[in-house]
């Protein structure tokens, strides 16, 4: 279901439509999302409050006024309407809230990811120091897409990467910007080889920049 509240006649009108090849196309919204519900401004605000921190939680309120681009009295509203549907932490000085009865996912460490640029586990927070030391912050060419991907191991970031595809291999260039050990190196391939076999390359080649 897609919703957006009730507007003027002049706004969403236009949305990314499917890729044509490498190119980027646009397509009308009431062709692209017929399904769409047009709702009240305090009805829209609730919807989009629940759905952000049932698929981010915990977050925060700069994380969730960052994310969707509302101010942040916007976003404090959103989570007064919404009320005790979100469970309320604070640690330390700061308030997160979260979901109730989100499931506990545990996976077997070191787990490796090789995450796109723009993946919603870093941008959708304003704060992204509990997955990225703040030491290694400079080292993410934000400017450059080609070598902005994320390396993700047990949920923190370690690393970037890029992707070349020649015939039917592809090759894979790790920025490691810590040490890794054995395991997490080999979690790392078992990743890469995934992500080959999603994109049909017969080979992977593991390169360091």
């Amino acid at each position: 279901m897609t919703v957006r509240p009730q507007q003027s006649d002049k706004s969403a009108v236009v949305c990314s439509g499917p890729r044509r090849g490498k190119q980027f196309t646009y397509a009308l919204l009431d062709e692209r999302a017929p399904q769409a519900q047009s709702l009240p401004y305090e009805t829209a605000l609730v919807e989009l409050t629940r759905r952000y921190f049932t698929g981010h939680s915990p977050a925060t309120i700069d994380d969730f006024a960052w994310w969707s681009g509302l101010t942040k009295t916007q976003a404090r509203t959103g989570l007064e309407l919404v009320g005790s549907a979100l469970i309320r932490e604070t640690v330390g000085d700061q308030t997160y809230y979260l979901a109730p009865n989100l499931p506990l996912v545990k996976e077997p460490s070191p787990t490796a990811h090789l995450l796109p640029n723009y993946d919603e586990y870093l941008i959708s927070y304003r704060d992204s120091s509990p997955v990225l030391d703040p030491a290694h912050a400079h080292l993410i060419e934000r400017q450059n897409p080609i070598f902005a991907h994320f390396l993700v191991i047990d949920g923190r970031m370690v690393g970037a990467w890029r992707r070349d595809f020649q015939k039917d291999t592809v090759t894979i260039t790790l920025r490691r910007f810590v040490t890794l050990s054995d395991t997490e190196e080999a979690a790392v391939r078992i990743e890469a080889e995934r992500f080959a076999n999603f994109t049909r390359a017969a080979k992977v080649i593991m390169e360091q920049a």
